[in-house]
């Protein structure tokens, strides 16, 4: 392989014949325009036929839980990717794949008892875009697990229990996109008078900020200090924009969402 490639994924993976022949032959393609690679992948579920029937009832609930699970993180992903943000992907550390010099300028995964594979992904997307593969498809088994504090596993057992609210409310995905949509305007300013004049805009221009949740959310990240390092530091729109999305970047992004659902509460599938 001319670009080396670092792969990561879980003893609870299911791989197909194609996985390292697939990615060999995407290894130039991700050297020269993408950081990493995100595998497709969908929960299967591991029930055995030699399983007593007892067990067999309870892999199909744990499995039923973890695709309702899957499915609120697809939900999540297809809300970012409508809203316009760059950090649209499944972030499953089970299905990734690493420029190898990517990897090392961000020094590896990070040592966190969990969410180790968000935070990677969020530091390689500023480098270069992480892009979703469409095959092949990763199986991963279904199963609970307490390994982490959050997650896969803790969720299907929050489900499992009851708690089925895992849905963001759509609304909070088109305000992410109004304020995205601000950033890009605020990007465009080439002097102090037209910053100005653009930080005016969430507070007269309904078409920026329709609801309150994103003027805090302007204050809370002091959008207006950073607003004007960046024009001081960059000198083109399309630099701008760049700064802009690095520092309002996947996890300021998630964040955002939490501070929406406060208003706008998570939801059941079936609401």
């Amino acid at each position: 392989m001319t670009n080396p490639v670092f792969m990561s994924s879980d003893a609870d993976v299911i791989f197909p014949e194609n996985y390292f022949s697939g990615i060999h032959d995407a290894a130039n393609a991700l050297h020269k325009n993408h950081a990493a690679f995100i595998f497709n992948y969908q929960h299967i579920n591991s029930v055995s036929l030699c399983d007593d029937s007892q067990h067999q009832a309870q892999q199909t609930a744990i499995h039923s839980a973890t695709l309702y699970y899957e499915r609120s993180l697809r939900d999540y992903e297809a809300g970012l990717s409508a809203a316009g943000s760059p950090y649209a992907y499944q972030t499953i550390g089970s299905c990734i794949a690493i420029e190898a010099n990517a990897y090392i300028q961000v020094r590896g995964f990070p040592k966190r008892s969990a969410g180790e594979d968000f935070y990677l992904l969020n530091k390689l997307n500023k480098l270069k875009p992480v892009k979703t593969l469409q095959a092949p498809t990763l199986g991963i088994q279904s199963r609970i697990s307490q390994r982490v504090p959050f997650g896969t596993g803790p969720a299907v057992e929050k489900l499992l229990a009851g708690n089925s609210a895992l849905f963001y409310a759509p609304i909070c995905f088109v305000l992410l996109g109004d304020w995205i949509k601000y950033l890009s305007a605020l990007a465009e300013c080439n002097n102090l008078n037209d910053l100005n004049q653009g930080l005016a805009l969430p507070f007269h221009k309904p078409a920026y900020f329709s609801d309150t949740v994103l003027v805090q959310l302007f204050e809370t990240l002091n959008t207006e200090k950073f607003a004007r390092q960046c024009l001081q530091q960059h000198k083109s729109a399309e630099k701008r924009m760049k700064a802009y999305h690095d520092w309002f970047d996947g996890f300021k992004t998630l964040k955002a969402i939490h501070l929406f659902s406060e208003t706008y509460p998570k939801h059941r599938l079936d609401d």
